[in-house]
């Protein structure tokens, strides 16, 4: 997406985890210019804010996951 409009945009951002299980459960909550990742049942959460080049159209996840997708009601 845009990031070249400040140089500490579009950087890795991150935040501590303050749950102590060994697994963990993240949610991620997209809409056209966000991101909202929250774990630990909101102990940790994330908000990113996104500029993307054109529409979202895949979601792409590493590591040991499982995935389920749900659509907004209005999609």
């Amino acid at each position: 997406g845009w990031v070249d409009f400040h140089p500490a945009f579009g950087a890795c951002h991150v935040a501590p985890r303050i749950g102590r299980a060994a697994q963990c459960k993240v949610s991620l909550y997209a809409d056209a210019a966000s991101m909202e990742t929250i774990a630990d049942g909101g102990l940790t959460a994330l908000t990113s804010v996104l500029f993307p080049r054109a529409p979202w159209t895949q979601l792409v996840a590493q590591g040991a996951v499982q995935l389920s997708m749900h659509t907004p009601l209005n999609a």
